[in-house]
C-alpha cells in the first residue's frame, strides 16, 4: 500500500471521524443504564432519587399516586439516555389503597411483578437482588444517585411504612426516608409536614437488554473506514 498519497489533512479527518464516533459513546458517561455483567436477553430495572423536590400536600388521596409517578416520570425524561430506555418510571410511593411495592410492581407476593436485580445508574451498584430483597427491611446500598449521576444525601418522600411496606401517615404529617442509609429507614425514617418539599426515589419498569454495545465496534469502523480510503488512493495513483 502506498501510503505516501494520504497527506495530513486526510489523516486528521480520518482521526476526527474515529474521536468523535469514541465520544458519542461516552458524550453522557454520567450515568449508566447498562449494568456491568448483563448480557443480552438478561433483564433489570433501574432506580434513582429527584435531583428535583416537590410537595406531598395531596397525600393521602389516589390522585397523589398519579402526580408523583408524573413527577418521576418529567425528571427521568430531563436525560435522553433514560429516554432512550422507552420504559415506564414510578415512585415509590402509597395511598391508603395501593402500596408502594404495587405501584412500582415490585410486590414479591404478585406473580406479575416480574423479580428482576435493581441497580442504581452507576451500572454496577445493586439497589436489591429481586422484589422481595428490596422489601425485606433493608437494601444493599445507598440508593443517593439521581437522574444526571450524581449522588445526593437527603431526605425522601415515600409515605410508606418499613415494616409492612404500605400507606402511612397521620394529621397531614408523611413519611420520608433517607438516600443515605440502608436500613428500613431508607424508605422510612420519620415524619415531616406534607406541605414541604423533599426528594422522590423513581423505579423503572423491568429492561430486558436486546443488544451489547462495544467500544470494539468503533475500532473496526474506523479500521474498515480506513482501509477504504487507502484502497481508493491506491488505485486512483495507478491511474
Amino acid at each position: 500500500m502506498k501510503f505516501k498519497y494520504i497527506n495530513k489533512t486526510t489523516i486528521a479527518f480520518l482521526a476526527a471521524v474515529f474521536l468523535s464516533l469514541t465520544y458519542t459513546s461516552k458524550a453522557s458517561a454520567s450515568i449508566v443504564t447498562l449494568p456491568t455483567g448483563t448480557n443480552p436477553g438478561d433483564s433489570y430495572r433501574l432506580m434513582f432519587v429527584t435531583s428535583l423536590t416537590t410537595t406531598a400536600s395531596d397525600w393521602g388521596l389516589e390522585t397523589s399516586r398519579t402526580r408523583m409517578n408524573s413527577f418521576v416520570t418529567s425528571v427521568a425524561n430531563t436525560q435522553a439516555q433514560l429516554v432512550a430506555l422507552n420504559t415506564t418510571w414510578n415512585a415509590v410511593w402509597s395511598t391508603p389503597t395501593i402500596s408502594a411495592k404495587d405501584n412500582t410492581g415490585t410486590n414479591e407476593s404478585n406473580a406479575s411483578h416480574e423479580s428482576v436485580p435493581i441497580y442504581l445508574l452507576d451500572g454496577s451498584t445493586i439497589i436489591a437482588n429481586d422484589n422481595a430483597d428490596l422489601w425485606d427491611g433493608s437494601v444493599d446500598n445507598f440508593i443517593n444517585v439521581t437522574e444526571t449521576g450524581s449522588t445526593l444525601s437527603a431526605w425522601v418522600w415515600t409515605a410508606t411504612d418499613r415494616g409492612s411496606d404500605v400507606f402511612a401517615g397521620y394529621a397531614g404529617m408523611v413519611e420520608f426516608g433517607l438516600t443515605n442509609n440502608t436500613s428500613g429507614y431508607w424508605v422510612e425514617r420519620n415524619v415531616r409536614p406534607r406541605s414541604e418539599s423533599y426528594h422522590v426515589y423513581a423505579i423503572s419498569d423491568v429492561i430486558t437488554v436486546a443488544q451489547v454495545s462495544s467500544p470494539t465496534t468503533f475500532v473496526m469502523m474506523f479500521t474498515v473506514l480506513f482501509g477504504i480510503f487507502v484502497r481508493r488512493r491506491n488505485t486512483c495513483s495507478s491511474n
